[in-house]
C-alpha cells in the first residue's frame, strides 16, 4: 500500500515538478499536481480559533466586486422566536425584522519568489511554506477585523457603533476591566476574549481568586468564555466579542506560479490573491435583558448607558489608537496611489461619523 503523504511532502515533490517543468515543459498532468499542492498550502483550517472562523462568511461569485448581507434587527436571536403549541395549533407566522448591508471586496495579496537553487533544498522550503503562507494570510484578516483595514471594517474603527469601550481611568486594574468588560457584553456563550501577550501576562500576575477564570483551554477562560492570544493584538489590548454577528464576504483565494515576472533572473513567482470585505452590521447596543434593540434614532448613551449592552467590548485606549493606527495606515496607502488616497478618505469619513453614536 502506498503511504500518504505528509502535505510538506505533497507541496515538495510539486516544488521539484515546478523546477523541473520549467525547463522540460510541464504535461498537463504534472501542472495539476502543481495546483494540488498550492492549494494544500493554503489547507482547511487553518484559520480555526480566530475570529475570521467564528464569522458569517457569504461567497461572492465571480463578476462582482462586492455582496451585499441581510442580517436580523430585533436583537442577538434576530427576532426569531420558537413557540409551544397545542396538538393541531397554527404556528404563527414570526415577523423579524431585516436589514440590509453592502460589502466590498479589497484585495489581499502575497508573493513569493523561488530561485531555481531553491530545487535542491525543496523539502526544507515546503516545510517553511505551509507553515509561513497562512500564518501571514491569517495574521493580517483578523488583525483588520479588529482594527480595520480598507474594506474590512474593524470592529474599534469604522463599524465600531456596536462596540462597547472600558473607561480605563475608572477601571485601572485588569481584575477591573476585565470584569466591567464582562458586564457590559450582551451574553452570547459564542463570545471569545482575545488577548494581547501584554494584557494576558498582566492578568496572570493579577489573578484574583475571585476570578471566574479555569484553564480547561490553551488559554483557559473568563466566564466561561474561552481566551485566545493573538499575534495580531496590539501590546495592552484585549477584545471581548461575538464574532458569529460580524459578516465576511469573500471570494476563493487564487494562487499560480509563473516563470514571466523574474524570467532573467531564472526565478519562479508563486503567488496568493484574496478578495475579501467585511463590517458589523449593528447600529449599537441591545437593551439589557430584553434581547432588543433599541431603537435607531435613540441614543443609548448618557443616564441610560447601563440599560444596553453589545456585541464586543473593548478597552477606550484601544479606540484611540486604533483610530491613529488606520490614519497611518491610510496615509501610507495614498502616497502609492491615488486609487488608494480615496478609500482613505472615505475610511476616515466613515470613522469619524460614527465616533459620535459609539461614545459610551
Amino acid at each position: 500500500m502506498t503511504e500518504k503523504m505528509t502535505k510538506a511532502q505533497a507541496v515538495e515533490k510539486a516544488l521539484r515538478i515546478i523546477f523541473e517543468g520549467k525547463a522540460a515543459g510541464q504535461s498537463d498532468a504534472d501542472a495539476a499536481q502543481s495546483k494540488q499542492a498550492l492549494e494544500e498550502i493554503i489547507a482547511p483550517g487553518f484559520m480555526n480559533v480566530t475570529p475570521y472562523a467564528e464569522a458569517i462568511k457569504i461567497n461572492v461569485l465571480d463578476g462582482s466586486d462586492g455582496g451585499k448581507i441581510f442580517y436580523q434587527k430585533d436583537g442577538w436571536l434576530g427576532g426569531l422566536e420558537a413557540q409551544w403549541l397545542d396538538e393541531g395549533e397554527a404556528i404563527a407566522v414570526d415577523k423579524a425584522q431585516f436589514g440590509e448591508r453592502d460589502i466590498s471586496l479589497c484585495r489581499l495579496g502575497m508573493a513569493v519568489p523561488l530561485t531555481g537553487e531553491i530545487e535542491q533544498d525543496a523539502s526544507y522550503l515546503s516545510q517553511y511554506l505551509v507553515k509561513a503562507i497562512p500564518k501571514a494570510i491569517r495574521y493580517k484578516v483578523n488583525e483588520a477585523m479588529i482594527y480595520g483595514e480598507d474594506c474590512v471594517k474593524g470592529v474599534l474603527g469604522a463599524c465600531k457603533q456596536a462596540t462597547y469601550f472600558v473607561d480605563t481611568d475608572t477601571y485601572t486594574t485588569i481584575i477591573t476591566q476585565v470584569g466591567h468588560m464582562y458586564n457590559k457584553y450582551y451574553g452570547s456563550d459564542a463570545g471569545m476574549w482575545i488577548f494581547s501577550k501584554s494584557k494576558y501576562a498582566e492578568l496572570v500576575e493579577n489573578y484574583d481568586a475571585d476570578l471566574a477564570i479555569s484553564v480547561d483551554a490553551p488559554f483557559g477562560k473568563l466566564w466561561g468564555l474561552p481566551i485566545i492570544v493573538a499575534p495580531w493584538m496590539k501590546c495592552g489590548d484585549i477584545v471581548l466579542g461575538d464574532w458569529s454577528q460580524y459578516w465576511i464576504a469573500q471570494k476563493p483565494m487564487r494562487d499560480s506560479i509563473s516563470s514571466d515576472y523574474y524570467f532573467t533572473t531564472d526565478q519562479l513567482l508563486m503567488k496568493f490573491v484574496l478578495r475579501i470585505g467585511g463590517t458589523q452590521p449593528y447600529s449599537g447596543g441591545w437593551k439589557a435583558c430584553e434581547n432588543k434593540l433599541p431603537d435607531e434614532s435613540s441614543s443609548s448613551s448618557g443616564g441610560e448607558e447601563d440599560q444596553y449592552v453589545y456585541p464586543f467590548v473593548a478597552l477606550d485606549d484601544m479606540e484611540q489608537s486604533s483610530e491613529v493606527w488606520m490614519s497611518s495606515s491610510s496615509s501610507s496607502s495614498s502616497s502609492e496611489s491615488s486609487e488608494s488616497s480615496s478609500s482613505s478618505s472615505s475610511q476616515s469619513s466613515s470613522s469619524s461619523s460614527s465616533s459620535s453614536s459609539s461614545s459610551a
